[in-house]
């Protein structure tokens, strides 16, 4: 599965917050999918995408993140 995290790019963050939001989420990502990528980009905007797998699979990725 690859996914897409975007931030609005207005927030503020230290330096290291987005390397830390990235290792977090494939750790517990990992614990339920085998192959995951997942990307984190400032935007205008926040959002979360899900590529390349079923449904199911994405509203699971959805809880998690919540």
């Amino acid at each position: 599965m690859n996914d897409e995290l975007t931030i609005d790019r207005t927030k503020e963050f230290p330096k290291s917050a987005i390397a830390a939001l990235k290792k977090e989420l494939l750790e517990r990502r990992q614990n339920k999918f085998d192959e995951c990528s997942l990307v984190i980009s400032l935007a205008g905007f926040d959002g979360f995408r899900a590529y390349g797998d079923e449904k199911e699979a994405k509203k699971k990725v959805e809880e998690i993140l919540q």
